[in-house]
C-alpha cells in the first residue's frame, strides 16, 4: 500500500512536427519507485531486533525514456521529400494523407525494420480509406486505398535520401507519373515495403 501511494511513473518527452525543420517538444518527468524488497527487509529487520527506530523510505528516481532536454539536444531534419498530389481525385488526397500520418512522430529504433502496410494498416473504409483509382497490373481502376502506392513512394524517396536500409521494395507494372522510373515503391496486400534503422 504505501509503495502503491509513493511510485509515480516517468513521463518521457514527445515530438510534435510543426512544420519543416520545426518541432515542438513536450515536457519529460521523472519518476519514483520504491523498492519493495528493500522496505520488506528493512521491516523484518527492525521487528527481528526489537527496534523501534522509524524507517526513513528512500523512493529510488526513475529516468524517463527521453527527456526534454536529450530530445532537444537530439532532433534534427536530416532529410525531406516530397511528391506532387494535384490532379489526384479528392478521395485519392485524403488516402495519401491517410496513409502518411501513420508515420508521424515514429519513434524508429536503431535496427529497427519498419513494415509500411503494417504500419498503416489494412486499406478498408473502416480504417479510414476511400475509393480512388489505383492500378491492377495493366490496367487502372477504383478499389479502396488508391493511392497509398504515392505514400509509400515519398516514404522511399525519403529513405533513400537518408541512406537508411531498403528491405523490401517492389515497382508497378506500369510507370507512376509523380516520381522517375524505378524510384516507386507499389504497396498491396501481397506486396510492402519495409526498410531499417540503421543508424546508432
Amino acid at each position: 500500500g504505501i509503495k502503491a501511494e509513493i511510485d509515480r511513473e516517468p513521463v518521457s518527452a514527445g515530438i510534435t512536427v510543426v512544420g519543416e525543420e520545426e518541432f515542438t517538444i513536450s515536457q519529460s518527468a521523472y519518476g519514483v519507485e520504491l523498492s519493495a524488497e528493500e522496505l520488506k527487509n528493512t521491516l523484518v529487520n527492525s521487528l527481528l531486533s526489537g527496534s523501534t527506530q522509524t524507517i526513513e523510505l528512500t523512493p529510488t528516481q526513475v529516468k524517463p525514456q527521453y527527456t526534454t532536454e536529450e530530445l532537444q539536444a537530439n532532433t534534427q531534419l536530416i532529410v525531406s521529400y516530397r511528391t506532387a498530389v494535384a490532379g489526384s481525385t479528392s478521395n485519392r488526397k485524403r488516402n495519401v494523407r491517410r496513409a502518411l500520418q501513420s508515420f508521424n512522430n515514429l519513434v524508429i529504433y536503431p535496427g529497427q525494420v519498419i513494415s509500411f502496410n503494417d504500419t498503416v494498416g489494412v486499406r478498408t473504409k473502416a480504417n479510414g480509406f476511400y475509393e480512388a483509382p489505383e492500378y491492377d497490373f495493366n490496367e487502372v481502376t477504383t478499389g479502396i486505398g488508391g493511392g497509398t502506392c504515392q505514400a509509400a513512394t515519398t516514404l522511399y524517396g525519403a529513405v533513400l535520401l537518408a541512406n537508411l536500409d531498403v528491405v523490401v521494395r517492389g515497382n508497378h507494372s506500369m510507370t507512376v507519373d509523380y516520381v522517375d522510373a524505378s524510384m516507386d515503391a507499389a504497396v498491396s496486400a501481397s506486396k510492402d515495403f519495409r526498410f531499417a534503422n540503421n543508424l546508432d
